[in-house]
């Protein structure tokens, strides 16, 4: 049994929201994570939506992704959530909640109760002056990618992946009594890899097929260009599974700097929505499909 639920408050505990970046549910599951399969066992969730902004905002909002069967504590709004805001009616609170935020969202609830909320961006949805870093009240933020808008294939190099700097992310709790770390991991977005050398035949076959898929999103993009990029589809799904492993391997670096606090602190970790591998004629994310809405998700604690 999972010790996590069987707590039934969560304030007296740090906290940790783990997202990986547009990661679906079975790259996960083939995916080696020992570190990850330490803190709780890998369960399938539907996410509320299929692009960044809008899944993280609702997460944001106290909605983590939902385990389908409903009768599992923290996934299902009917049993248990792990964070409720006091904005709607009276009843809402007797549904049981890890805690019940004054505020709009877990950011500016954290902070009310006196948590240092450590943002930490991967995607360039996360840069300077974008909607997910002014929206919220964060008390303090690290992107680690440059700011610009996003190519969809661009080569990234180390220092652009926050699991790279740990030493950094954990240095940043070392003075705050209880803290909220929320860490956006991009290295299972596009193009998929965690900053090593790409193989030449994706980059020089693959990759311009890609990009013609991914800036089209329709069902109408050229079906020549679907046809050439399909036998790229496994490589290509192999390359995020392939990034969630460089993600689990950091994340053990991540939690024995955690663990060294001798704190009580609990884990969520998701992805925010999954990925189209040519399913359907689709590429990329932002389609309701059940590549793009079933997630990972592990949770426990520390």
């Amino acid at each position: 049994m999972n010790a996590l639920l069987e707590v039934k408050d969560l304030r007296p505990f740090n906290g940790v929201l783990l997202v990986f970046d547009s990661c679906r549910y079975d790259t996960a599951k083939e995916a080696n994570t020992p570190n990850l399969n330490s803190v709780g066992e890998l369960m399938r969730a539907d996410t509320l939506d299929t692009y960044t902004p809008a899944s993280h905002t609702s997460m944001f909002l106290g909605h983590l992704p939902s385990v389908p069967d409903g009768v599992t504590p923290y996934y299902c709004e009917s049993v248990h959530q792990p964070w409720r805001m006091v904005t709607g009616p009276a009843r809402d609170a007797d549904k049981g909640c890890g805690i019940l935020f004054e505020g709009n969202n877990i950011v500016e609830g954290y902070r009310k109760l006196g948590f240092h909320v450590q943002g930490i961006g991967g995607v360039s949805q996360f840069s300077r002056g974008s909607y997910m870093r002014t929206a919220f009240p964060w008390s303090d933020f690290k992107y680690y990618g440059e700011d610009m808008d996003e190519e969809p294939l661009v080569k990234r190099a180390k220092v652009d992946f926050p699991l790279n700097h740990v030493d950094e992310i954990v240095g940043m709790l070392t003075g705050p009594k209880k803290f909220m770390l929320i860490i956006n991991m991009n290295q299972t977005h596009y193009p998929y890899d965690s900053g090593e050398e790409i193989d030449e035949g994706i980059q020089a076959n693959a990759f311009p097929l890609l990009k013609q898929a991914l800036n089209r999103r329709s069902y109408k993009t050229d079906r020549k260009v679907l046809k050439d990029l399909l036998p790229f589809a496994k490589d290509l799904h192999q390359m995020q599974v392939k990034a969630m492993e460089s993600i689990d391997q950091k994340l053990g670096t991540l939690f024995e700097g955690l663990r060294a606090f001798n704190q009580p602190t609990y884990v969520f970790a998701c992805a925010d929505h999954g990925e189209s591998f040519g399913e359907n004629n689709l590429w990329g994310h932002m389609h309701p499909t059940v590549e793009c809405t079933s997630v990972p998700l592990w949770m426990g604690l520390l």
